[in-house]
């Protein structure tokens, strides 16, 4: 693992310093891929509440995890059940702008497969930008394989493309 970076279970004091990092990580990562003028407008206290409000509603096969470094947190995933209940599904995972490309993701990731594998999901699936080659080549990396399966997703009156990738559970 990377130096100094623990791993652990998200409380829900965490929320707030997750969805500052989840409003950082869109606006530098998906600068140019994603209407501007949305990621400007992107407001943390209003995201905080959705984050909370999905925390406290969440099953309990679903986990939150977050990396700290010195005690700051510099990173989460969340990991649960797919729409079909038989599927795991990484549903994000997000690093500080300053802590990208040093292997925390990667530590994060497979941290979030182990407790979809301990939960007893057989196979997981992440959708991505579809246009975002950073985040494409992340899951790549990381043994990941699209299918090909694309959606749109519209949100606060944007639109964007996403596509789902499909890894084994299974050792």
């Amino acid at each position: 693992m990377t130096k100094d970076i623990i791993i652990r279970e998200a409380k829900f004091e965490d929320i707030k310093y997750m969805t500052e990092i989840n409003v950082r990580t869109w606006q530098y990562a998906f600068k140019g891929l994603i209407d501007q003028d949305y990621l400007d407008n992107l407001n943390i206290e209003e995201r905080t509440k959705k984050w909370e409000e999905l925390y406290l509603k969440r099953s309990p096969k679903t986990r939150y995890l977050v990396a700290e470094q010195d005690n700051k947190i510099v990173g989460f995933c969340n990991v649960g059940p797919d729409s079909d209940d038989n599927t795991g599904r990484v549903y994000s995972i997000y690093m500080d702008t300053q802590f990208m490309d040093k292997g925390i993701g990667t530590e994060l990731l497979i941290k979030g497969l182990e407790n979809l594998r301990g939960i007893g999901f057989k196979d997981a699936v992440v959708w991505t930008l579809a246009n975002s080659s950073r985040s494409r080549n992340f899951y790549e990396k990381n043994g990941w394989i699209s299918d090909g399966k694309m959606e749109t997703i519209t949100r606060d009156k944007i639109s964007y493309d996403v596509i789902r990738y499909k890894k084994s559970l299974r050792s």
